[in-house]
């Protein structure tokens, strides 16, 4: 807690709270969670498991029971890589030309 001057009297002071987090202590990871985006994915059905990819990474696929657990499982991939867990990541991208 950081004393204030509330300016009226001189032995009266308030309290000011200081922030709740350390700046320099949230990660990539956590600054990415607070921010929302959409992401486009592939998906199909083979059998009884649904498979998909990141249109960004089509080059790592998942899977899941169900179109919600496919959902999640692509999101826990998209996480590990952006985080740099996976090297060697190769990724699409579109390139303006003239």
């Amino acid at each position: 807690m950081i004393p204030v001057n509330t300016g009226g009297l001189p032995n009266k002071i308030a309290l000011q709270p200081t922030l709740a987090y350390n700046e320099k202590a949230l990660s990539i990871t956590a600054i990415r969670r607070l921010i929302m985006r959409t992401v486009k994915f592939t998906f199909w059905q083979d059998g009884e498991f649904f498979i998909g990819f990141l249109n960004e990474y089509p080059d790592y696929q998942t899977q899941g029971m169900n179109k919600e657990e496919l959902a999640e499982n692509l999101k826990d991939l998209l996480n590990d890589l952006e985080s740099g867990h996976v090297p060697y990541v190769r990724k699409v991208e579109e390139l303006m030309v003239a």
